[in-house]
């Protein structure tokens, strides 16, 4: 009976950590499947901004380095949003089958060892559409177009302070979830020392209260 309650109690851990497991391939995923879309809609974003009509309108004699810098970050833009698309899903592909056809752990540790080259590509795709907004303006401006530069400068200016914003909102965000994530960890210690606490006092006492009981005579 006793190996029985082992066998039941194994089984049970087994599949505990079968699906502890699914739960995390599906989280990377779903990250995966949100990098995908995110991507996407950079390359859109990017392939607006590099089109033939914004080609055309770019002064490659007046200005050139403003010209070759937006086509650089378009095409920086483009390239890294594709690959980032490109990777995922084949890395959500063959996790997929890995998880399917041999396990779940190789699949879950593989996809968590890949996703860091989506996020740095997506990022070089953001870091992209940034520059080739910013040289926007600047690229479709004369050499002496005052007004047009300063809103250039305006348009870089609104892009820096939002991200400076966003940057400082993500600190702070961050902070809130390290301090309860401190809280959660000294909580639960906590509650730890007190049930061990309360089980070394209640085993002599009951020990002694065992002992101290009075013992019924034999008739």
């Amino acid at each position: 009976m006793l190996a029985g309650e082992q066998d039941r109690l194994e089984k049970e851990r087994q599949f505990r950590d079968l699906e502890v497991s699914y739960k995390q391939l599906y989280f990377l995923l779903e990250r995966l499947n949100s990098y995908n879309t995110q991507a996407t809609l950079v390359t859109g974003f990017a392939f607006t901004a590099f089109s033939a009509d914004a080609l055309q309108a770019l002064p490659y004699e007046d200005s050139p380095i403003r010209a070759y810098l937006f086509c650089f970050f378009c095409s920086l833009a483009m390239a890294a949003a594709i690959a980032a698309v490109v990777l995922s899903s084949y890395l959500m592909a063959r996790s997929e089958r890995l998880a399917m056809n041999s396990s779940v752990e190789m699949a879950v540790a593989a996809t968590r060892l890949r996703t860091s080259i989506v996020i740095v590509l997506y990022t070089i795709s953001l870091v992209g559409l940034f520059g080739a907004a910013c040289f926007l303006v600047f690229a479709t401006c004369g050499g002496e177009e005052a007004h047009c530069n300063g809103v250039g400068w305006m348009v870089v200016g609104v892009f820096v302070s939002f991200i400076a914003i966003c940057t400082a909102c993500i600190c702070r965000v961050a902070q809130d979830f390290d301090q309860a994530a401190e809280v959660s960890a000294r909580v639960g210690s906590e509650c730890r020392d007190v049930l061990l606490e309360s089980d070394a006092a209640a085993g002599p006492s009951s020990g002694s209260s065992s002992r101290d009981a009075p013992r019924l005579a034999p008739r």
